[in-house]
């Protein structure tokens, strides 16, 4: 059975508030969009901004507190996640989705886009809601 049209909705506010939270320093409440136990991956390494980042992999919520924490700290909340393209499919408790992200970056002048990531995401429907199992992250170089 597909995905109801108010589980999609769900699944596309979930995206909203991983950009919102991540955006503005609010780490908790981003790693709590994630399941117990649900990971978040940079499947490669690209180089943005002339620093390289390398794959990584975290899957306990403290890692994924101290990822945003870094995150928020290092682009100094002048940076905004816009997620587009977004695909979702699924059925019952369980979908999966992909969409594009860019990372529009103030930190200097002009404004510019800092990333482009492609995001595979697996999400399961708990007492809490939808939350991603598994957000896979592959940067453009």
């Amino acid at each position: 059975m597909p995905l109801d049209p108010k589980d999609t909705q769900d699944i596309i506010a979930l995206n909203g508030l991983y950009a919102h939270y991540i955006d503005h320093g609010e780490a908790e409440k981003w790693a709590d969009l994630f399941q117990p136990g649900g990971i978040w991956q940079r499947a490669n390494a690209s180089i943005s901004g002339g620093e390289r980042r390398e794959p990584v992999i975290f899957s306990t919520r403290q890692q994924l507190i101290e990822f945003a924490r870094e995150v928020h700290k290092v682009q100094r909340g002048l940076t905004r996640h816009v997620s587009m393209n977004m695909v979702i499919d699924g059925s019952g408790a369980s979908a999966s989705g992909r969409n594009t992200t860019l990372l529009i970056d103030a930190r200097e002048t002009p404004i510019r886009i800092g990333v482009i990531a492609d995001f595979d995401d697996e999400y399961q429907k708990t007492p809490q809601g939808w939350r991603f199992k598994r957000r896979t992250a592959r940067l453009t170089p």
